[in-house]
């Protein structure tokens, strides 16, 4: 019984002895593949804890927390305690696994009964992975098709590996036109080191499809009178013969679709742009036979494809090719003509000179067109119109006529095409000599016709407003006949209805000054000069006439009496009682807008363009 116990007793010691004392193994190891295994804290730094059961506890000896250092590769890389652990210890890792490129700042917390709690720190640090197999030849090179294009490699990514070209530091998705361009092409992720492949990239000029290239970017000839309405046709000024008033004309038989000084500026310069389209329109007639025949040419691989000359049947014609232009040439008769298109951008137009003195030149940008004419040491002349979103039309004029080298008239104009009505303002019309004047002409863009006019003249700071309409717009006035004879307020003598007294006029400020403008006339009727066409069957040319209509003029700020003044002044001429002034509110709001609105712009715009600028624009 006593051997049994001792045995027994011996047994109890010996575990007692060896629970969590024994020397192990404990955890090691790690994945391998690592680059290196630095020493980070290895037995330092932990942290002392546990029972102390009344006896202290032991430290952790013997035990290491090495950094570890790898390459990406798609694997999960880890660190582990190193050394000899007890039996039983139990480790507990934070962040001591990754996967991905990166720095991670790892713990293992280690722990036994008996034992202090040991907490050791390392380093996980997994180095971006170099892209490699992948490779670009540094030259390279496509022809023209109209396709995009981009330089190419040759390998396959990973892929989670992103590919991106780079064209002067932007990122592109190719390239369509013929050049020289320094491509980058950028291999990237976020678990490998950047691989840029330079490349000179060339997108070589197919001259397989140069021919249609050339010829197609001229366009077609313009038309500059689509800027203005239908009505604006010169068809619809034409008259048969010029009404005269020595005798009384019936007011209904006076043509109404004359045009003021203004829009005759405007025509006058439009006429040159018909006469400019006579020849260039024999060269786009001859495209197609001088598209084939550059094809052809081209066809044979020519050293010098930038340069051709051919017949065209009519004329001769050659085409050069710059780094900003193509260029058509050619010859009619003593008529030289150059067409001309920019690379890269939508303008395109012609440069023809009539005579050795007389050159004209248009261009088109988009919804922009712009005609100019320059004669040596006598006129220059420039039209600019452009549509806007909405399509309606803005444009400006500009006119210098020249005597000695010296400008002795220069002019300007802006116009507005609105739905409705066209709204023409500039410095030509038939005002006060030496005042200050504008002339705001307002013409309806359904029939064409003048609808009236408001004029401001300056003089001497004394500012006279004044409407103008037609003598239609004057219910109670059936004829009229003119005299020239001065009557002491009109240049004219003019009669009405066929009576035999004088038309009269209401003068403002007989007693006095009234606003400054003593003894000026609330209302009269006088003669203008408008402008018409006729046909030259032989010439085939519209020309342009001159011819004196009647209109009624009032003073802006006495229109709401005008009736009853007109009527009190001339009883004795009047078939009625009264007359009536039948402008619309709708033509009066356009007129309205035209001084209010446009007027003001055009003041700021009516000097911008000189006359050198015109003459150096005919000139390139």
């Amino acid at each position: 019984m006593k051997k049994l116990l001792l045995i027994l007793l011996s047994l109890v010691l010996v575990i007692s002895i060896t629970a969590c004392g024994g020397e192990s193994g404990g955890e090691s190891g790690g994945e391998s593949g690592g680059e290196s295994g630095g020493e980070s804290g290895g037995e330092s730094g932990g942290e002392s804890g546990g029972e102390s059961g009344g006896e202290s506890n032991k430290e952790f000896t013997d035990v290491s927390f090495f950094d570890g250092v790898f390459t990406y590769d798609g694997s999960k890389k880890s660190i582990t305690v190193s050394g000899n652990l007890p039996t039983g210890a139990q480790v507990e890792y934070t962040n001591a696994s990754a996967t991905d490129a990166g720095e991670y700042r790892a713990t293992a917390k280690i722990s036994c009964n008996g034992y202090n709690t040991l907490t050791l720190n390392a380093v996980l640090k997994i180095n971006k992975a170099d892209i490699t197999g992948l490779s670009a030849e540094p030259e390279q090179s496509v022809k023209q098709d109209g396709n995009s294009h981009l330089p190419t490699y040759s390998g396959d990514p990973a892929s989670d590996v992103d590919v991106k070209y780079y064209l002067d530091g932007k990122e592109i998705d190719g390239i369509t036109e013929p050049g020289a361009y320094d491509v980058q092409i950028v291999f990237s992720g976020k678990n490998y080191n950047e691989l840029i492949l330079n490349v000179s990239f060339k997108i070589k000029l197919s001259i397989g499809i140069l021919a249609s290239d050339v010829i197609d970017s001229f366009g077609s000839v313009p038309d500059a009178w689509e800027f203005l309405p239908d009505s604006f046709d010169p068809d619809y000024r034409l008259v048969d013969s010029e009404v005269t008033y020595d005798d009384f004309v019936a007011v209904k038989d006076i043509p109404l679709n004359g045009m003021g000084k203004q829009m005759n500026m405007v025509y006058g310069i439009l006429t040159y742009t018909e006469l400019a389209s006579s020849y260039v329109n024999k060269i786009y007639g001859a495209m197609n036979i001088i598209k084939s025949l550059y094809s052809a040419y081209l066809d044979g691989s020519p050293d010098d494809y930038k340069s051709f000359s051919g017949n065209a049947g009519e004329f001769n014609f050659s085409i050069e090719i710059t780094e900003s232009e193509y260029l058509l040439y050619a010859s009619i008769g003593p008529v030289n003509v150059t067409l001309y298109s920019n690379i890269g951008d939508e303008e395109y137009g012609a440069r023809i000179q009539l005579t050795d003195t007389t050159v004209v030149k248009y261009g088109v940008n988009g919804e922009s067109f712009t005609f100019a004419l320059n004669i040596l040491n006598s006129a220059a002349m420039l039209v600019e119109f452009s549509r806007d979103d909405e399509e309606n039309t803005v444009g400006c004029v500009y006119e210098y006529l020249t005597v000695g080298g010296i400008d002795v008239i220069g002019t300007s104009a802006m116009i507005e095409v609105g739905e409705d009505y066209t709204v023409i303002i500039g410095t030509k019309g038939d005002f006060i000599p030496t005042s200050d004047s504008r002339n705001c002409e307002i013409y309806s863009n359904e029939s064409g016709k003048l609808v009236g006019t408001e004029v401001r003249e300056d003089v001497d700071g004394i500012i006279f407003n004044t409407y103008w309409f037609p003598l239609i717009d004057l219910v109670g006035i059936n004829s009229i006949k003119k005299i020239d004879e001065m009557n002491g307020t009109n240049a004219d003598t003019i009669y009405i209805n066929g009576a035999d007294d004088t038309l009269h006029t209401t003068l403002v400020g007989l007693a006095g000054l009234t606003n400054g403008k003593a003894t000026s006339r609330r209302y009269d009727i006088e003669f203008k000069t408008m402008y018409f066409f006729v046909y030259d069957e032989e010439s085939e040319k519209y020309e342009s006439v001159s011819m004196e209509i009647p209109m009624l003029f009032i003073q802006t700020e006495h229109i709401d009496s005008f009736e009853d003044d007109f009527a009190k002044s001339n009883k004795k001429a009047l078939n009625s009682a009264s007359v009536t002034l039948t402008v619309t509110d709708a033509d009066l709001e356009a007129i309205a807008f035209g001084y209010d609105v446009i007027l003001p712009i055009y003041d700021s715009l009516k000097e911008l363009i000189t006359r050198e600028a015109i003459i150096e624009y005919c000139k390139s």
